[in-house]
């Protein structure tokens, strides 16, 4: 079936609004949390553990399709996806909503100069199903990692 033209520009209105609340919708979850937590949240790549522990402490699978947990639970996803924004130069947001055969179809997801894209959804999802209590933070190392690599092999064409 194809979209129609509105529906495609409604889809990535309400992208961009959400792109554009992302600090509000993560500062008013933070106003919620316990402050031990919340103090702890400083957009570090380490306060991915944080985050993790947090998420399976108060969050089960299921909890995905629960409107009730929703707003965290895309507070929790906005600040994963803004921690890999904030600390791999040249990541940005996107969303596809033209082809629903595509994995991220629909759901905010981010594109590195290098590798893999990755959508926080999913990696909450990972994260609830593997309960390894790093499955955020060693996913962010794994991007970051080939940003490094990327960048040395740039050095290396340079000189």
């Amino acid at each position: 079936m194809i979209m129609k033209e509105e529906e495609l520009k409604k889809r990535k209105e309400i992208f961009a609004e959400w792109l554009t609340f992302i600090g509000d919708r993560v500062k008013k979850w933070k106003k919620i949390l316990p402050e031990e937590i919340s103090k702890q949240l400083n957009w570090s790549p380490e306060s991915l553990l944080i985050i993790e522990q947090y998420l399976l402490n108060n969050f089960k699978l299921a909890d995905q399709n629960n409107k009730d947990k929703r707003e965290a639970l895309d507070a929790i996803v906005s600040y994963t996806g803004e921690v890999f924004k904030k600390h791999i130069p040249e990541t940005v947001w996107k969303i596809d909503v033209e082809d629903p055969t595509n994995i991220f179809y629909n759901l905010p997801y981010l594109v590195f100069k290098l590798g893999v894209p990755v959508c926080p959804h999913h990696l909450i999802q990972d994260a609830l199903t593997n309960r390894t209590g790093s499955e955020l933070q060693e996913r962010f190392n794994q991007r970051f990692n080939k940003w490094i690599e990327y960048k040395a092999y740039m050095e290396t064409k340079k000189a």
